[in-house]
């Protein structure tokens, strides 16, 4: 997940919040990694921060479920 703000303190402290909340409500099946700068830190006037959950291969569908119920609509892809 990628988050982008004009100020960068603004960026990290999103990503910040988002990977407590991971890090708080999902098993020890799932490891949250970062968060961390994104290999593009800077797009135009955007600083961005970036973090990553790991599943199982068999537990990817209940993250993504997880995901939607709890806050972020997410697009098939």
């Amino acid at each position: 997940m990628v988050f982008s703000d004009e100020k960068e303190s603004a960026a990290l402290e999103s990503a910040e919040k988002i990977a407590a909340v991971f890090e708080k409500y999902l098993t020890e099946d799932f490891v949250v990694l970062g968060p961390c700068k994104a290999p593009i830190n800077k797009a135009g006037n955007l600083y961005r921060y970036q973090i990553v959950v790991k599943a199982p291969a068999g537990k990817r569908k209940e993250l993504r479920e997880w995901m939607e119920k709890a806050f972020i609509p997410l697009k098939n892809e």
